[in-house]
């Protein structure tokens, strides 16, 4: 005889088959990362209310969870092949888990890494790596995670969080956690040109130099701050947000014009063990 599931059961039913094919999704990832060590995810991100007012179609769609076609009236529709795609409905938090949340273990494991968001203007790049209220993205889970690791190991292992914070801004690097007096820029309807933004001082530039014995890259002058929790990042993140450089323009009201990297050090000793520090560093 039929059985009648209500719309809540079937619902519930749906939600635990999606969290089950992701969860798999996941573990063939992880298991990639052991061969390879640069993965590329895509994030197809929904119309704006521009491109909606203008009746604009979308020229993506997802084939699977690996590939995508662009359809164009030039060239027809091409196929191309990721790690992972991610339609516009996929949610910040498997944004994460197809992305940065590997990367973390690598880190852990003594390997320093790297999650680089790459897009146009208005793409969703700080909204998928910084995310917003209640809706958090790729840095603050990530840190979340790394946290939470770090209480799980606190009997084993002595662990040292650092921070920086730059942005890169017409060729120049910029420091966005050093504190200085800075003025106001008056705005302009110029969509090239910075409005919001809050000058640099000289101090705050940064030069990149090779440290000549352990070959490894520096930032000579910007402050490095060591943290306790994710909260102390949430408040630099914030610290330094309102510093970056951004600008209104055709694709986005309040546009950040600027390339910006936190980037976190991580030193791990074992309590009592005599083993050394494992020294690792993850770019965001």
């Amino acid at each position: 005889e039929p059985v009648n599931l209500s719309l809540g059961i079937v619902t519930r039913l749906l939600a635990r088959g999606h969290e089950a094919k992701h969860r798999i999704r996941v573990r063939k990832l992880d298991k990639s990362m052991e061969t390879c060590g640069v993965q590329v995810a895509v994030r197809i991100r929904p119309l704006n209310k521009k491109e909606t007012a203008a009746n604009d179609e979308v020229c993506v769609s997802v084939i699977n969870n690996t590939s995508l076609s662009v359809s164009s009236q030039f060239d027809g529709n091409r196929v191309f092949n990721f790690d992972a795609v991610l339609s516009d409905s996929g949610t910040q938090r498997k944004a994460y888990d197809v992305s940065a949340r590997r990367i973390l273990t690598k880190v852990l494991d003594g390997f320093n890494g790297c999650v680089f968001a790459y897009g146009q203007t208005g793409s969703g790049k700080t909204y998928t790596m910084e995310g917003m209220k209640g809706l958090p993205g790729v840095i603050p889970r990530l840190t979340q995670d790394l946290f939470r690791h770090i209480s799980d190991h606190k009997d084993t292992t002595k662990f040292t969080v650092r921070v920086s914070y730059v942005e890169v801004y017409q060729e120049k690097l910029h420091d966005l956690l050093k504190t200085t007096n800075t003025s106001k820029i008056s705005s302009t309807r110029d969509h090239t040109s910075p409005t919001n933004h809050q000058s640099h001082h000289d101090s705050d530039h940064i030069k990149l130099r090779q440290n000549p014995r352990t070959k490894t890259i520096e930032l000579i002058g910007a402050e490095i701050t060591t943290v306790k929790s994710h909260q102390d990042i949430l408040k630099l993140l914030n610290r330094g947000f309102s510093r970056r450089t951004k600008a209104k323009t055709n694709m986005n009201e309040a546009s950040s014009r600027s390339h910006a990297v936190l980037t976190l050090w991580v030193d791990q000793e074992d309590n009592g063990a005599g083993l050394g520090i494992i020294k690792s560093k993850l770019s965001l």
